[in-house]
């Protein structure tokens, strides 16, 4: 009996080795195949570019003169927050977006930010469409935080006026973040606002 047991625990020793080395084995197929899936979208395996905005935002784009930012995910930690959001407007999500885009005059970067929409609201804020950024882009979500008080925001066309004070955001915002850096547009009455953190 007591040798018995003593095979019967060395039986199990080994059956658990084995199932420890399969599952090992599964846990670092599936990091290979999660570092693919992150590195496919950037390039092609014969090293051609490929979109990072969907393919009706960069028609878009392109109509209005700009490119897409092809080195947008360089040195991030991953694809987190892309170069573009829909549903910046009420409404179904697909009507409306907002992303980053780029145009080069005298071998200088310029980056845009372009917002979008089928519908007729994108008027009734008046704001317009396309803002000039000078820092480099980040990713980009739709912020719907209703407690956030505008006095700690500035005019885009006016770093030195600050936004109204006990006023809040009343509809959506556009929030990016890189690095680090928290930045927020907010359209009120026709003009850009922006706040920014580090």
């Amino acid at each position: 009996m007591f040798h018995l047991m003593i095979n019967y625990r060395r039986v199990m020793v080994i059956v658990n080795e084995e199932i420890m080395m399969k599952l090992i084995r599964i846990i670092q197929i599936s990091i290979v195949f999660l570092f693919s899936i992150t590195y496919v979208p950037i390039t092609l395996g014969n090293g051609s570019d490929c979109y990072l905005l969907p393919e009706d935002l960069l028609k878009i784009a392109h109509e209005k003169g700009f490119y897409q930012i092809k080195d947008f995910y360089k040195n991030r930690p991953g694809m987190l927050n892309p170069p573009y959001v829909y549903g910046y407007f009420p409404g179904p999500k697909e009507n409306s977006a907002v992303f980053w885009c780029e145009n080069k005059e005298n071998t200088q970067r310029r980056f845009f930010l372009v917002i979008v929409s089928k519908d007729e609201i994108k008027k009734s804020l008046n704001c317009d469409d396309i803002i000039e950024w000078p820092n480099y882009p980040g990713g980009l979500t739709i912020l719907q935080d209703t407690n956030i008080p505008l006095d700690g925001f500035v005019y885009l066309d006016d770093p030195k006026r600050n936004g109204p004070e006990n006023t809040y955001l009343t509809h959506n915002a556009i929030l990016s973040e890189y690095d680090g850096v928290e930045v927020i547009f907010y359209c009120l009455n026709g003009e850009w606002l922006v706040r920014v953190r580090h």
